[in-house]
């Protein structure tokens, strides 16, 4: 994982500085911060320094140490290469300090600061020794001292700031976890109504779809009761037009019997008769024509229902549908073969009450016949 350091500088520190004798080194100090902005405690690290002028290094130096509770590092600079510090000429120029600290694993920050007065004191130990130079040296301390007291005050009130953000933070992001424990109990009471709902519709659902299976099963029982009465009634109707024949064919008889008396009355009711059979022989073609075709479509109604039966689980409104239009259907044909029925009865007795009369008026032209020529049988006897 990458991580990053903030190297603040705070301070760069003289030591105490005599006249008779200066001190090869100075303090420095720093607060080390990481990419978050949040304080590097207690962290071992590496820290280069190097001091440079005109842009070549005249010192180097390397430290090891460890942050403070407030994420601060001192060094003591020369502490660790003397024999370096002390040959450096600060008489020759301005000097730049660059530091480098490291976590020690790979990972670096660099930064470089121009030295500024307090450690050019350095200087005044060896090029001037007149009675000026412990006047400047005491102010030197004074000013250094006073700027280690800013310092110390700086770095303090960092360190306060630094934990205050800190318990911001930690009080915010605890805010945050109740807030999103709450928002996951709420989530979770949700789901669990809405998975209750989910499975009381479902159950509904069920019953319903249960409920309209029952009614399209009777439904479909009820229809195949229709179509097995109306097959009946059929088979009953072709009964009826096979006694309607044979009727016909006993009137007829009963007429060839009766015209057997006279030759010429015989010879006209064959011919009546014969126009009578034609007719009652048409009309029972016709019948028998009509009823086969009313009870094919009733087996193709019979077919198409089966079908519709079998894809009934699947279709449940469809089926619902088709079920009342052939239920309609049903009653339509049922209603038709009725009608015909009667039309056919109507027109049966019309035929027999037509043959009834013909069969009196024959008897009757017979019976004169007979009377005429018995009379003449008897007028020419005498």
């Amino acid at each position: 994982m990458k991580k990053s350091f903030v190297l603040t500088l705070l301070s760069l520190l003289v030591s105490t500085l005599m006249y008779a004798q200066v001190p090869q080194e100075f303090s420095y100090q720093s607060v080390i911060r990481n990419s978050a902005g949040k304080l590097m405690v207690f962290k071992q690290l590496n820290v280069s320094v190097s001091i440079t002028t005109g842009g070549s290094s005249v010192f180097n130096e390397t430290h090891s140490v460890v942050t403070s509770s407030n994420g601060l590092i001192s060094l003591r600079i020369g502490s660790k290469n003397p024999s370096s510090f002390s040959s450096i000429d600060w008489g020759s120029g301005s000097h730049n300090i660059e530091v480098t600290v490291s976590d020690g694993q790979g990972l670096t920050i660099s930064t470089e600061n121009k030295l500024l007065s307090v450690p050019y004191a350095l200087y005044s130990g060896g090029a001037d020794s007149s009675g000026n130079l412990s006047t400047k040296l005491d102010e030197e301390i004074a000013r250094a001292m006073a700027a280690e007291d800013t310092n110390a005050t700086a770095i303090a009130d960092e360190a306060t700031r630094a934990k205050a953000a800190e318990t911001a933070n930690a009080t915010a992001i605890a805010d945050e976890i109740t807030r999103a424990k709450a928002a996951e109990a709420t989530n979770a009471t949700a789901i669990a109504e809405e998975t209750t709902r989910a499975k009381a519709a479902e159950a509904t659902n069920a019953t319903a779809i249960a409920e309209e299976t029952t009614r399209a099963k009777a439904a479909e029982a009820a229809n195949a009761n229709t179509i097995v009465v109306e097959r009946a009634r059929m088979d009953g109707l072709e009964g009826e037009l096979d006694q309607e024949i044979a009727r016909a064919k006993a009137a007829e008889a009963a007429n060839n019997h009766a015209t057997g008396i006279n030759a010429d009355a015989i010879a006209a009711e064959e011919t009546r008769a014969k126009t009578a059979e034609a007719s009652n022989a048409l009309a029972i073609a016709e019948e028998t024509t009509r009823a086969k075709a009313a009870e094919a479509a009733n087996a193709n109604t019979i077919v198409v229902e089966r079908a519709r039966m079998d894809g009934l689980e699947g279709e449940l409104d469809q089926e619902i549908a088709r079920a009342k239009a052939a239920e309609a259907a049903n009653n339509h044909a049922t209603g038709i073969n009725a009608d015909a029925i009667a039309a056919e009865e109507t027109r049966a007795k019309t035929a027999e009450a037509s043959n009834a009369l013909a069969i009196a008026e024959e008897t009757t032209r017979a019976k004169a016949a007979e009377a005429t020529n018995a009379t003449a049988i008897a007028e020419e006897t005498t």
